[in-house]
């Protein structure tokens, strides 16, 4: 009202422009974000810069510097506004005004300006001290999720009173800035009679200029017609962004919004003057003027009820556990339940209450008592959600486990007030187990109660060292992996960094391209925690040696040298703290369809989605069936994870009626939405790009025997059971000596042994052999089944010298890999001959 006022020299102008400003659509979508509804002074900046530009008076120089810090600490997104008025405007009047009093006016306004930057200082600094340290930074993607559209200003809301029903027939997406047609016609109207000459300095130019660029910059980084559009244009905003210091912290461009209606309330307010002037009597001029405020008004009228009032409890005198608080020295607490993350323990991934979530206001609530005690929280609600602020409610999720337990001792808590009441409230029951839990926890001690307000104590303990390696692929991707020597994990206090330093070395030459990255560490580190490293590549393809150490103070990190053949186009590749834990003993199938079962433990807690694919290969390499399936199918690995967790997954395998012979599994993980390989740490904690294990596939009717097997003919050391054997001797010269032996296993060896046949002659000398894997290699002892009885056929090829000679038999087999034979366990000897010989024709 009163910028408008000094501008039109109109009340009743003036007066349209303060309400068209103060209950813009933009204004009632943010009544519940205080500070986004304190906009008062950036009209008054405006009025105050106006009149000490052309009057020079030290009063409005002090009121203006007042304004600009004022709007600057309601909201810093304010702030990018005031700079966007002033700096128009003085750029302008710079280019319109006489040099010498322009100049010295400019000169006399940076000082009040530098008066402004001295009232903002105290609280800008810390705000840019914890942007430093917790990465506050927002990306292109969400400006452009917050952005305006252009149907957004045009299309009225679907409840409004005058226009809903049109929107709503013609099927149109309500928007959430219309300027309305009665105010956009009086902006028309007054832009035009706008005077060239004017006792003020708010020129048309700066009008259009700042209206203009403000809505440019609102709809964000590329243009959008509807608020679901992709974006079709890039603006400026995507470069203002990538170039500007500051601009990163923007997360909704929309809300440049506030300025494009004050130019419109101050353009609208100068077109109804001009009406009301070329209405002679007076009586006319106010129904004119009713009208038009009242059809405003109705335009930016959304039609529903957009919030509601409810009442915060006392300060003074504040619930007994914060005037409490408030008597302790200053220490680090945590209220629980926690954020939206504090949750009762996961029932597994089959359950369907896997986890019970908490509302938001609690934190709200926690930070408003903490007007009344001003004890430091290692928790909080604000627009900007710290990189580790989730990863803390999910782990104090499962509190009182030893992780939970070890991360509020990471970060310095020294007192947990649990809320009973909170917790009943949603889930009965909650707050009396969480009790009787933390009673039997290590390292916490009750302090006292509070009515339904629980105190405890975190007892001090000393943190486990963290030990580190470095891995890379042959793509170039590398990681650091980091393990505690505490099962519990170990803390990473929030803003502790290290530095990695690394060179590429080409092959033959001397040259180093050196480098230094700074990764984002864990909050906590457990058994096995991934750290991914975004090196620089080499331009060229070729050989590489690429070195790296890390810098970080009481950690024990092995330094990494590994020889790489850098490709032109390399698939991403990322590790995961993810085992394979154990494989059931899927060791047989048979043709038609089998379900594979296989166990997954997760070290830490992973950072995505994640599938697994599992595929059978024949001895080809062939892959002759396939399944792939979500890790953990619908079970939350992200939010629900907790240490030592196992889950499984579960695959249909599906072979061909002829398939027979030892075949080969392989499964690989994956991210689903972008195909990134992920790797897993092997027992050693070392990457492996996949794992591999073989399976052999028998034919529908196999014969089994009982265990031990009934008379047997040979028993060997590791429970192989000689069961049968037939001879099928050479009948005329040129022939083969054929022989069929049937095996039975107590249990599968771990050695796969290789089967012979020896002919001998009568002093013990062989003359004729044949060694062999059973079924020729198909169908190794590893793979046999308890109780399965394996017959095998060989074929001794006989020399042609050994006509007439006599011959005997003897049967065993022997460790390739040692060349040692097992020891017979029924008899002594290390081979089994049967009684008879033969004579070769």
């Amino acid at each position: 009202y009163l910028l408008a006022l000094h501008l039109t020299r109109s009340r009743p102008a003036a007066l349209l422009a303060g309400l068209l400003y103060a209950f813009s659509p933009y204004q009632f979508y943010h009544f519940s974000q205080l500070q986004l509804i304190n906009i008062g002074w950036l009209p008054l900046t405006l009025l105050f810069l106006d009149r000490y530009w052309t009057r020079g008076r030290p009063r409005d120089g002090f009121l203006l510097a007042f304004c600009v810090a004022s709007q600057t600490l309601s909201a810093f997104y304010y702030g990018f506004q005031v700079v966007l008025i002033i700096g128009l405007y003085l750029v302008i009047q710079v280019l319109t005004r006489p040099a010498r009093a322009r100049y010295r006016r400019l000169g006399q306004g940076v000082a009040w300006l530098a008066l402004a930057a001295l009232l903002i200082a105290p609280f800008a600094l810390p705000y840019l001290e914890v942007r430093a340290g917790l990465g506050l930074e927002r990306s292109l993607q969400e400006a452009f999720d917050s952005s305006a559209s252009l149907a957004e200003y045009a299309v009225p809301p679907d409840g409004n009173p005058l226009h809903g029903g049109l929107v709503q027939a013609l099927g149109l997406t309500g928007g959430r800035l219309f300027v309305g047609i009665a105010p956009l016609t009086l902006a028309a109207i007054g832009f035009y009679a706008w005077p060239r000459r004017a006792r003020h300095g708010v020129s048309r130019a700066f009008l259009l200029a700042a209206g203009t660029l403000a809505l440019v910059l609102a709809l964000g980084p590329s243009l959008k017609l509807t608020p679901d559009d992709a974006g079709r244009l890039t603006l400026p905003f995507a470069w203002l962004f990538a170039h500007v210091p500051g601009m990163t912290v923007i997360r909704a461009p929309i809300r440049f919004s506030v300025t494009v209606f004050l130019m419109l309330a101050l353009a609208a307010a100068a077109g109804l003057g001009w009406v009301l002037r070329r209405i002679r009597r007076p009586v006319l001029q106010a129904a004119a003027w009713g009208l038009l405020v009242v059809v405003c008004l109705v335009e930016n009228s959304l039609g529903h009820e957009v919030f509601s009032v409810q009442a915060m409890p006392a300060l003074d005198p504040a619930p007994p556990v914060y005037a409490w608080l408030a008597a302790q020295p200053q220490q680090a607490i945590v209220e629980l339940p926690l954020s939206s993350d504090m949750a009762t323990a996961p029932s597994g991934p089959t359950g369907t209450d896997a986890f019970q979530a908490w509302p938001d206001y609690n934190t709200m609530r926690y930070q408003y008592f903490n007007l009344a005690h001003w004890q430091p929280s290692i928790d909080g609600f604000s627009g900007f959600r710290p990189p580790h602020h989730r990863e803390l409610g999910l782990t104090l999720a499962s509190f009182p486990d030893d992780r939970s337990v070890t991360l509020l001792r990471g970060l310095g808590v020294q007192t947990i007030v649990v809320h009973s009441q909170l917790m009943e409230a949603v889930q009965p029951g909650r707050a009396a187990a969480l009790q009787s839990r933390i009673e039997q926890t290590p390292g916490l001690a009750h302090g006292q109660d509070f009515g339904t307000d629980w105190v405890y104590r975190v007892l001090p303990a000393a943190a486990a060292p963290i030990t580190g390696h470095f891995w890379s692929a042959d793509t170039g991707h590398a990681a650091l992996i980091l393990a505690s020597q505490d099962r519990a994990g170990t803390v990473i206090r929030p803003g502790a960094a290290i530095q990695v330093v690394g060179s590429w070395q080409p092959e033959g030459s001397e040259l180093l391209q050196s480098f230094t990255v700074s990764p984002a560490l864990p909050l906590i580190v457990g058994e096995g925690s991934v750290v991914s490293l975004a090196l620089p590549r080499p331009v060229t393809p070729g050989r590489y040696t690429l070195r790296l150490r890390a810098e970080a103070a009481g950690w024990t990190i092995t330094p990494y040298e590994h020889t790489i053949e850098m490709m032109a186009d390399a698939a991403p590749t990322q590790v995961l703290p993810i085992r394979a834990e154990m494989f059931p003993a899927t060791r047989h199938l048979t043709p038609g369809e089998t379900q594979v079962t296989l166990a997954w433990r997760l070290l830490d807690r992973p950072a995505g989605d994640a599938s697994v694919s599992l595929k059978l290969h024949d001895a080809t390499g062939q892959v002759i069936s396939a399944s792939d399936v979500a890790l953990g199918g619908s079970f939350d690995l992200v939010r629900e994870w907790r240490p030592g967790l196992v889950v499984t997954t579960t695959h249909t395998i599906r072979l061909p009626a002829d398939a027979a012979g030892l075949y080969q599994f392989e499964t690989i993980l994956y991210r689903p939405n972008d195909a990134t390989h992920y790797l897993l740490l092997d027992a050693q904690g070392e990457p492996v790009a996949s794992l591999r294990w073989p399976v052999a596939v028998r034919r529908h009717g196999t014969q089994t025997s009982p265990l031990p097997p009934p008379a047997p003919l040979a028993v060997f050391e590791p429970g192989l059971y000689l069961v049968g054997f037939t001879a099928q001797p050479p009948l005329a010269t040129g022939q083969a000596f054929g022989l069929t032996m049937a095996w039975v296993a107590e249990n599968a060896p771990d050695t796969s042994y290789t089967l012979f046949a020896h002919l001998v002659d009568p002093a013990g000398n062989i003359v004729a052999q044949q060694d062999q894997q059973p079924l020729h290699g198909q169908y190794p002892t590893s793979v046999w089944e308890p109780g399965e009885v394996v017959s095998d056929t060989l074929a001794i090829d006989i020399p042609g010298a050994l006509g007439g000679q006599t011959v005997c038999l003897r049967l065993g087999l022997y460790d390739a890999a040692t060349s040692t034979r097992p020891a017979r366990r029924d008899t002594q000897g290390d081979f089994w001959q049967p009684k008879t010989c033969w004579t070769l024709p």
